[in-house]
C-alpha cells in the first residue's frame, strides 16, 4: 500500500456500456461528495474510452474528479491508486474490472450487483454497499485504515487467484470432471 497515493480512488469503465455510465455519474454526483466531506483531499480518477458529456460535465462541477478517458497503461494506474470502486446499480455477469483490480492488489469497494457472480469473496476480499452513504463509508475505511486496506488488497488477490487464475480454474474443472465421472460410474 505504501506505493499507492493515499487518497486516490479509481473507477474504470467501458462507457459504451450503460451500467458503467450510470455508476460513474452516481459516483461523481452522490458518492464522491460524501467522501470529500471526511477526506477533503481525496481525488477520484475515472478511466475509460469515450466518457460521455454528462459525466464530463458532472466531473467539472465536482472538485477532485479527474476524467482521464482512455488510459494506455491501466496496470500502472491500478497500482498507484488506493481504492477501486465499482458502484454498479444494474447489469449482469462477472465484472472483469473487479477481477482485474484484485489481480493488482488494490482494495475494492462495490455494490452487490458489482460483485455478483464472483466466486470466493468475503469481507476480507471486498467491501460491499448498496447506498451512496454505505459506499462512501467503505471508501473512507480504505482511505483511513492502512491495515484494513492491506488485508482487503491481499484478500481480493487471494480470492481472484484461487478462483480465476489458470490453476484455480483448472482445479475447479478437475473437481467437476471427478464428480461427473463418479456419478456416471
Amino acid at each position: 500500500m505504501r506505493d499507492r497515493k493515499k487518497n486516490t480512488i479509481l473507477f474504470v469503465g467501458t462507457f459504451s456500456h450503460t451500467p458503467n455510465v450510470d455508476a460513474a455519474i452516481w459516483l461523481v454526483k452522490e458518492i464522491f461528495p460524501l467522501v470529500t466531506k471526511s477526506y477533503p483531499g481525496a481525488v477520484l480518477k475515472i478511466a475509460g474510452k469515450n466518457p460521455p458529456a454528462a459525466l464530463r460535465m458532472a466531473a467539472q462541477e465536482t472538485p477532485g474528479v479527474e476524467v482521464l478517458g482512455f488510459v494506455e497503461d491501466l496496470a500502472a494506474l491500478l497500482r498507484s491508486c488506493r481504492c477501486f470502486v465499482a458502484p454498479l446499480r444494474f447489469g449482469g455477469g462477472v465484472k472483469v474490472k473487479i477481477l482485474h483490480a484484485m489481480a493488482h492488489g488494490i482494495p475494492v469497494v462495490a455494490t452487490r450487483i458489482g460483485s455478483e457472480g464472483i466466486e470466493g469473496l468475503s469481507a476480507d476480499a471486498i467491501l460491499v454497499g448498496d447506498s451512496a452513504g454505505g459506499i462512501a463509508r467503505h471508501i473512507g475505511t480504505v482511505l483511513s485504515d492502512d491495515a484494513r486496506a492491506e488485508r482487503l488488497g491481499k484478500g481480493g488477490w487471494n480470492a481472484m487467484k484461487a478462483n480465476y487464475s489458470w490453476n484455480g480454474v483448472r482445479n475447479a474443472l478437475t473437481e467437476i470432471y471427478r464428480e461427473t465421472i463418479a456419478q456416471v460410474s
